[in-house]
């Protein structure tokens, strides 16, 4: 019974540090004198598929997480879901609430529309276009990884703690034997 709750304490030990934690990406579009960033799973869940005037792209419903400019959905779940296109040329974005309809020969993702992936360290120019189809803007983006601690689970804390009382128990018997 000692071996078995010494094993198990040590186990607890070397199980405890691991930590869950979402792979994401962050997409920052700089242009105009503003700046947006939007924080982007790494591989999404699509809210949806793009049809009529959307077809060819995939949209999210994210807000940015910083921004220069007011998002005139307000706060919450965006109000107005960012496009993602994937182009012949390229891709692109669009965003009415930010006024941002941007596209460029860099692709910003790979998959498919359904399944898609945000290609990490992809940087470039995407350019609005005016009436008459000529460039009215060009705006620099990149999308980069984003890093953060691993924070424990409580779980990973409970079995920390019952290991280090299970180790103390037995090292206390030991002594006392």
């Amino acid at each position: 019974m000692r071996r078995f709750l010494l094993n198990l304490s040590l186990l607890a030990l070397v199980a405890a540090p691991l930590a869950a934690h979402a792979s994401t990406d962050l997409l920052t579009i700089t242009g105009t004198g503003n700046t947006w960033t939007f924080d982007l799973p790494s591989t999404p869940t699509i809210s949806g598929l793009g049809s009529g005037a959307y077809a060819g792209s995939f949209y999210l419903d994210i807000t940015p997480a910083s921004s220069t400019t007011t998002d005139t959905c307000g706060t919450g779940p965006s109000c107005d879901p960012i496009y993602f296109y994937d182009l012949p040329d390229g891709g692109g974005l669009e965003d009415d609430a930010l006024g941002l309809n941007l596209f460029g020969p860099p692709a910003l993702f790979s998959g498919t529309l359904s399944a898609p992936t945000f290609t990490l360290g992809e940087t470039g120019t995407l350019v609005s276009l005016n009436a008459n189809d000529t460039v009215a803007n060009s705006y620099s983006f990149a999308i980069t990884a984003v890093t953060s601690n691993a924070t424990p689970e409580p779980s990973s804390l409970v079995l920390l703690g019952t290991g280090a009382i299970g180790l103390l128990g037995a090292f206390r018997r030991r002594i006392l034997a």
